[in-house]
């Protein structure tokens, strides 16, 4: 068994990385001056918030890396125990580092952390301020106190655009001679919603399990609705064929997809179908999103389903 591609093809310099130009040239010239301040990056997963740390942690501390970081898990270790013990301990630890050069402390999904913890963590972000450097990675940064925030810059990772998932996905293709059709890599961006991480690990399990990766093969092992029928669904409601478009809809339920998956590809068809005026395309979108948001909550009936087509017929 081959080593997974997310590892294998992991970024290791800032020019690996792919979208977001702005944040990345910003982490450029932090990297090129070598005085990295106190951040927080948040983001959906598989934006590139990780390997942006690491990239920039492994140029700044060069031959030091090892010696000059300490990466912890909030999602393991959120305690304040562990943080006044293990993070204070290293932030006053002797180590000999080139001159203006700080520790660096990166602490993954940050919005876990406890607010005692993220007190404790304010306090020693104070007192080993001339040593130390600290980066907290999270999903969203409304979950961070308001003191650690105004001590951090806040940097903000979007969703990757398509073209972005596709030269990296074509570039691992060519690496390891996977055979593959524009439709099946254009399936791939599909099912990974801008995640890079996702579509990397759909296309490995894609080849890996069939061979080739065509648009039947990936949406076959990925096991998501496929976005033509639930468009042929949303071209029926267009048409106020209710009846019609219910079974649709039963039979995506039949082929054993779930409502949340049913509900996510119904957003991304909707964003992109065409002849559709943006006014009723908003209000689509909302007729998708407050069935969508009953479902998150845990009502994961057929009716749900049923109110959203309704609705998509009466726009």
């Amino acid at each position: 068994m081959s080593s997974p591609w997310v590892d294998k093809y992991k970024p290791q310099t800032i020019n690996d990385i792919v979208g977001n130009e702005n944040i990345i040239n910003r982490l450029r010239v932090i990297s090129d001056n070598g005085n990295i301040p106190n951040m927080i990056i948040c983001g959906s997963s598989g934006t590139g918030k990780t390997s942006s740390i690491h990239v920039l942690a492994r140029k700044i501390l060069g031959h030091y890396y090892k010696d000059g970081l300490l990466e912890i898990s909030s999602s393991t270790y959120r305690d304040v125990d562990f943080i006044r013990n293990t993070v204070k301990n290293f932030s006053r630890k002797m180590t000999i580092l080139p001159s203006g050069v700080h520790k660096i402390i990166i602490i993954e999904e940050a919005e876990s952390l406890s607010s005692d913890s993220q007190q404790a963590l304010k306090r020693i972000m104070e007192i080993h301020s001339k040593t130390t450097r600290f980066i907290f990675s999270c999903n969203s940064s409304s979950k961070i106190i308001e003191p650690l925030q105004s001590r951090c810059a806040v940097v903000r990772f979007s969703k990757l655009e398509n073209e972005h998932i596709i030269s990296r996905i074509v570039h691992i293709c060519n690496k390891e001679g996977v055979e593959y059709t524009k439709e099946g890599i254009d399936a791939i961006v599909f099912t990974s919603d801008g995640d890079m991480r996702n579509a990397i690990g759909n296309l490995q399990a894609t080849y890996t399990g069939m061979g080739v990766i065509d648009h039947e093969n990936v949406f076959r092992l990925c096991d998501t609705p496929k976005p033509d029928i639930v468009l042929g669904i949303m071209r029926n409601c267009q048409a106020k064929e209710f009846v019609t478009a219910m079974n649709g809809v039963k039979s995506l339920k039949r082929d054993g997809h779930s409502s949340q998956d049913i509900t996510n590809t119904f957003f991304k068809v909707c964003k992109v179908m065409s002849g559709v005026s943006e006014e009723d395309r908003m209000k689509m979108l909302k007729a998708i999103s407050s069935s969508h948001i009953r479902i998150l909550n845990g009502i994961t009936s057929e009716t749900q389903l049923v109110a959203m087509c309704s609705k998509l017929c009466s726009v």
